[in-house]
């Protein structure tokens, strides 16, 4: 019996993904894209470790670009101009909150998570485990068997909504029900078909 619902954030609760981000951030900084994806390969995963912040990464595009602006605060903008909330699986969130535990596993660096906090669209999921604060990324097994340790619940209890599908082996693997999110009316249909929505 499903006990729980777990969702991913980029790509699903926030309407785009890390790459749609970036593409605008690398633009509205007026530098390559490919030369700067390049650059965020090389630390990216730090950053969603927790190892490393957004404004270190920030001093070194800085640095390595050679730009005069305040590229910390760029990516801001643009982070809340592109990230927007699916507004709509919030609400089915909390409609789902009355029968199941309802909770979130993102891979974010520290800034974004900050951003999320201030919008309160953590506070629709218990609990958010968010990468940057547990030094865990997907698709990491690890990450999974800590939810499931907070949860208090078994896998096959378990569904878990990504819009990635290599994030989706692991869980699936462990036993959990898995979902690959394409968009909000394909989500509920199959919910409807796991009888968590009628």
């Amino acid at each position: 019996m499903i006990k729980a619902i777990i969702f991913d954030m980029g790509g699903v609760i926030l309407m785009n993904k890390a790459e749609e981000l970036f593409k605008n951030v690398s633009k509205h900084l007026g530098v390559d894209y490919n030369s700067f994806e390049e650059l965020r390969g090389q630390y990216y995963k730090d950053m969603l470790k927790g190892n490393m912040s957004c404004k270190e990464f920030a001093d070194i595009v800085k640095h390595t670009f050679k730009l005069n602006v305040d590229v910390l605060e760029k990516w801001r903008e643009v982070y809340l101009e592109v990230m927007n909330v699916n507004k709509e699986l919030l609400e089915l969130a909390d409609e789902l909150k009355k029968n199941y535990k309802v909770a979130i596993i993102s891979n974010m660096p520290n800034m974004h998570a900050e951003i999320n906090k201030e919008r309160n669209v953590f506070s629709h999921f218990k609990p958010a485990f968010i990468s940057c604060e547990i030094g865990l990324i997907k698709p990491q097994k690890e990450i999974f068997d800590l939810m499931l340790e907070k949860l208090k619940l078994k896998a096959e209890e378990c569904i878990f909504i990504d819009d990635r599908e290599n994030h989706l082996d692991v869980p699936k693997e462990m036993g959990f029900k898995v979902i690959h999110y394409t968009g909000n009316n394909n989500l509920m249909e199959q919910l409807k078909q796991l009888e968590i929505l009628f």
